[in-house]
């Protein structure tokens, strides 16, 4: 008579996959407070000696999460007899694509930051906060400036004259990322 092995987490897992609804394995996970590499290791186990017939698990889907990088999460369920996988969707240059426009659109303001470190701009977070790029910025406003400056008449710095102004003020907090 073969040995049966007892498995605490085996067990949990096929109870709380009994009701035949899909999780992730970080679902699963969560939800009976075992780590991660625990559960991971008992669906691949199953995987591998029962496939997706009844005693192992099956691929129903997949699910992107937000906030972690990569492809998406299968989503398992409680195997069945004749039960087969769904296929991964591929990962091409369009879902590429979205994901990095995604990315960039939600970070815009420390990819700003970061390559302004790199070009040894001077960094004004509050320009971050209100959308601008700060370097654009300041180029835009010392052109109009100068431009400005040379539209004048040469006595325009006669005493009683109104002077025009040299450069932006500059905000009491400073610049971030010199020392």
């Amino acid at each position: 008579m073969p040995r049966v092995y007892k498995s605490v987490v085996r067990d949990n897992v096929r109870r709380l996959m009994s009701d035949n609804e899909g999780r992730t394995a970080k679902q699963i996970a969560s939800e009976l407070k075992f780590k991660r590499h625990s559960v991971d290791s008992v669906i691949i186990t199953a995987r591998k000696r029962y496939g997706a017939a009844k005693n192992g698990f099956v691929i129903i889907g997949y699910e992107h999460t937000r906030g972690t990088g990569g492809r998406e999460a299968p989503i398992y369920q409680l195997g069945f007899d004749g039960a087969v996988d769904t296929p991964r969707s591929t990962y091409g240059t369009k879902t590429m694509r979205e994901a990095r426009a995604r990315y960039q659109n939600k970070l815009q303001a420390v990819i700003n930051g970061k390559t302004n470190i790199k070009r040894g701009v001077p960094i004004n977070p509050w320009l971050q906060l209100l959308g601008m790029r700060q370097n654009t910025t300041w180029q835009t406003l010392d052109t109009k400036q100068e431009k400005q400056k040379s539209e004048q008449p040469v006595n325009a710095t006669a005493p009683g004259a109104v002077r025009p102004e040299t450069r932006p003020k500059v905000s009491p907090v400073g610049t971030v990322g010199f020392a």
